[in-house]
């Protein structure tokens, strides 16, 4: 089955990442690191929304209706040009009112401010989800394997850091606080090089 991460190896090299880094507003160390933290967290809230039946049937309309997964042809093009959709509002389903602590707390674990890491994930989604529209197509996904896939991707990303989205998990489950300092180790390049199988 295909994976999700690998469609979106781009942004972590290259002119990609150049372009991420200047719709982020930070350096491309920082962007780097972030998007390692970002992306896995992504997945899991969307694996989370989608071991429910009715979360996977949203899903599965939603990439059918706006994500076939043509963004990634160029990625280095749709960020220049703006980005793949509207990430606030792919962000607001998936995370809904947790959005603004989680934004905090991965902001506090990279070491850079809220707005910064707000950004990202706003740019990201909609690549995430193109990223995962491709692969139901390719994979020709009902809604069982949707949910399926997404559970795998978080399966494997848990493997690479041990602890780490246990820790994000928590959060996205929880009503507490919570800090992410404490709950996961750096993920770092590191992190995305074995997300993306070794490729940079």
């Amino acid at each position: 089955m295909a994976s999700v991460f690998g469609g979106l190896e781009e942004l972590a090299r290259g002119e990609p990442l150049r372009r991420l880094s200047l719709r982020v507003g930070a350096d491309e160390d920082v962007t780097r690191d972030a998007l390692a933290s970002a992306l896995p967290l992504l997945v899991a809230a969307l694996a989370r929304n989608a071991a429910r039946p009715a979360g996977a049937h949203d899903l599965a309309a939603a990439l059918a209706r706006d994500h076939d997964g043509g963004i990634l042809r160029d990625l280095a093009a749709a960020l220049g040009q703006g980005g793949a959709g509207s990430g606030d509002g792919i962000l607001a389903h998936v995370l809904g009112a947790r959005r603004g602590r989680v934004e905090e707390a991965l902001a506090r674990f990279v070491g850079t401010d809220g707005q910064t890491v707000a950004r990202l994930l706003s740019v990201i989604a909609p690549l995430v989800l193109a990223a995962l529209g491709r692969a139901q197509r390719e994979g020709r996904l009902d809604e069982r394997s949707l949910a399926e896939l997404l559970a795998g991707e978080q399966r494997r990303a848990e493997r690479q850091a041990p602890g780490g989205l246990a820790g994000l998990a928590r959060m996205l489950d929880s009503d507490a606080d919570g800090d992410l300092r404490d709950e996961i180790p750096r993920f770092g390049a590191g992190l995305l090089r074995r997300l993306f199988g070794g490729r940079r």
